[in-house]
């Protein structure tokens, strides 16, 4: 085994980290809007659980081209996660500032 190939491969655990812990996200943010009363702010949390859902998929496909040694770029990937991942706390933090207790 190469080094390049042994980092190809941390690289991809890495990937499939983030996408386990962004459906977790995903998952948590849906569930709390189907039992919450809906309201404006709910469509923003269900909105960043779409987000986040779409950051899973990035995620999959980055970690399989990974595994499969394909060159692929991984700025659209990186750009894509690092975009909803502000943006998902933006929601966060205004619908913690907005309304408490939703």
């Amino acid at each position: 085994m190469t080094a390049t190939f042994e980092a190809a491969q941390r690289t991809a655990l890495a990937w499939r980290r983030t996408v386990l812990s962004a459906t977790g996200a995903a998952l948590l943010l849906v569930n709390h809007v189907a039992n919450a009363r809906w309201s404006s702010a709910s469509a923003a949390v269900l909105a960043g659980g779409v987000l986040l859902l779409t950051v899973a998929v990035v995620g999959l496909r980055r970690s399989t081209h990974l595994r499969r040694a394909e060159l692929v770029s991984a700025r659209n990937a990186t750009r894509i996660t690092s975009a909803v991942t502000v943006f998902v706390c933006l929601i966060a933090a205004a619908v913690t500032l907005r309304a408490p207790g939703v």
